[in-house]
């Protein structure tokens, strides 16, 4: 069986003040009318399947929180929800290569958190 992937995107920006990060670009938050585009992939290689999914035959989605800098660079990558079996780990370092075009404000490019799904199935050959 060979693994294919699905990915969604869900642009949320959280109300209230601007945040920093470790890399000191300011996360755009909603509020005070800010009108922020959301950010847009570029380049998305798909993730592999983990040998132990393949095995065990395990479908499921990983949920990641990343933010998206002012570079369209992912950083900041977090699993909210996983099936495990090294789906997660897959999910991640593809992730960590895809690029963006940047969200902006007001024509400037801004950093902002989103949610990614990667969802894991096994097709028949």
């Amino acid at each position: 069986m060979e693994g294919q992937r699905d990915v969604t995107m869900d642009f949320t920006l959280a109300d209230g003040p601007t945040q920093l990060d470790d890399s000191s670009d300011p996360i755009s938050t909603m509020g005070g009318g800010a009108r922020v585009s959301p950010p847009r992939v570029t380049y998305s290689p798909d993730p592999e399947y983990s040998s132990a999914a393949l095995q065990a035959h395990v479908d499921g989605i990983v949920a990641l929180s990343i933010v998206v800098g002012t570079d369209g660079k992912p950083r900041d990558i977090k699993v909210v929800r996983s099936p495990g079996y090294g789906l997660d780990e897959k999910a991640i370092e593809a992730v960590r290569e895809w690029r963006f075009q940047p969200a902006s404000k007001d024509g400037k490019p801004v950093a902002v958190s989103i949610m990614v799904q990667v969802q894991f199935r096994q097709v028949p050959r």
